[in-house]
């Protein structure tokens, strides 16, 4: 499906493509000359660096008169996604915070009508969440509006016929049609394509294609009503004035427990089982209509669970359902990149601060890859930098100052050679004191 959708919008777009930051090629120089990113005044959120930046980086190149193309075809790249939908939910939230940003962008000259769209499809891919909530909560009220209101079908107009409800059934089967082909067709014709590509099929095979296409789409269906209401949160968050930060995304998943995962999502499960006891009661047919939705949200903390399983992960790989062609049938770049993996893991696994005070060697070799910290902005001191030069000063021994050091103090040790100097003195003047 995703190539059928980028080769779609490859079609329309031409040279105004979108830049996701992500595998691209770029002239180094016309990026550094154009897509320099503006600082958004006003209060945060909406002020401050630009959060969703790729996007807003190819409205500057292009407005600038450089191409910006998607190449879909091109093969040996990768991306990496959160392994769960907890650490998706925490991507999610700077997202929205820079997609709700691009609406003070959208004001700027001379930028592209197709990037303005695109600007404007991220909006509403977050907005759309509370839209869909909306919507499901009109729907509730009405229901519970008909359950108590008396239908008068005689009124004391003159009339020859009753005033009967009005209830435009083909209209509402019409919208659903509709909404079920926007949603299923880009599915099905990446199915389709999957099926009739050899390169595609023959490492997985026509049946376990479709039956992982069912999977995708059973998962996607639980989760969708999930992200309603994260999506729905993130925007409420963000015009109440909470700024997300911008903190780096999980790759790995080490699990969470229960507890946590109840904290995160006990709120999506008592809005389903509150909507199923209001709809059992006043509008059981809308239940049957809204149950795909509300099965996700009752059982919400235990599909988190499962999003981030890897005995689940594992089951289905050995199936072989969920797979892609590159999981079967490895590339040659991804070997690559996992030798390359286990080799650094191996090599790194045993060196720490202690081997850097003892081997000069390999204290070279690491200062000598450290680039020059920034200069601190004025009024913003170099807090953690501070801490860790005044813990050394006031240690008996290097292993005193590292006990009472954070991360983020031992992080600004070994980006500041001059701090790691004076814990490299202290550290050897207790040697010769042992001797």
């Amino acid at each position: 499906m995703v190539t059928i959708v980028a080769e779609g919008i490859t079609a329309w777009q031409g040279n105004d493509g979108n830049y996701w930051g992500h595998n691209a090629i770029i002239r180094v120089s016309a990026f550094a000359a154009t897509a320099g990113l503006p600082s958004l005044g006003g209060k945060k959120p909406f002020s401050g660096d630009i959060l969703s930046h790729d996007f807003v980086e190819a409205a500057l190149m292009r407005r600038a008169g450089w191409s910006v193309r998607m190449l879909p075809n091109l093969k040996g790249s990768w991306e990496e996604s959160p392994p769960s939908l907890s650490d998706v939910a925490t991507r999610d939230r700077r997202w929205a915070q820079g997609n709700i940003q691009h609406l003070a962008v959208l004001r700027a000259r001379g930028l592209r009508w197709p990037n303005r769209f695109h600007m404007l499809t991220g909006i509403m891919g977050y907005l759309a969440s509370p839209i869909w909530f909306a919507l499901i909560l009109i729907g509730i009220v009405m229901a519970v509006q008909i359950h108590y209101v008396n239908v008068e079908y005689f009124s004391d107009e003159m009339s020859l016929f009753p005033h009967w409800p009005v209830f435009d059934s083909q209209r509402m089967v019409q919208l659903f049609v509709i909404t079920m082909a926007i949603l299923l067709v880009p599915k099905i014709l990446g199915l389709v394509r999957a099926i009739f590509s050899p390169e595609l099929r023959r490492p997985l095979g026509v049946i376990r294609l479709i039956l992982g296409a069912c999977v995708e789409l059973f998962f996607s269906v639980l989760y969708a009503p999930i992200f309603m209401l994260i999506h729905s949160k993130h925007i409420i968050d963000i015009f109440r004035g909470r700024d997300s930060g911008w903190s780096a995304q999980q790759r790995q998943y080490s699990g969470l427990p229960w507890a946590q995962l109840f904290r995160l999502h006990s709120w999506h499960t008592m809005i389903g089982i509150s909507i199923t006891l209001v709809l059992s009661y006043y509008s059981p047919p809308l239940l049957l209509w809204l149950a795909p939705t509300l099965v996700g949200l009752v059982f919400a903390i235990p599909l988190s669970a499962l999003s981030g399983s890897q005995g689940l992960a594992r089951v289905l790989r050995f199936v072989g359902l969920l797979n892609i062609p590159e999981e079967v049938t490895e590339h040659a770049v991804m070997q690559k990149r996992e030798s390359y993996v286990a080799h650094f893991a191996k090599v790194v696994a045993d060196i720490n601060i202690h081997r850097l005070l003892s081997e000069q060697q390999l204290r070279e070799q690491h200062f000598s890859m450290v680039l020059t910290a920034p200069k601190a902005a004025r009024g913003h001191p170099p807090i953690n930098q501070m801490g860790a030069a005044y813990k050394i000063a006031d240690a008996h021994d290097a292993d005193e100052a590292l006990e009472w050091m954070h991360n983020q103090e031992k992080l600004a040790l070994l980006s500041h050679p001059e701090i790691f100097a004076d814990l490299l003195r202290l550290h050897q003047k207790n040697l010769r004191q042992s001797q």
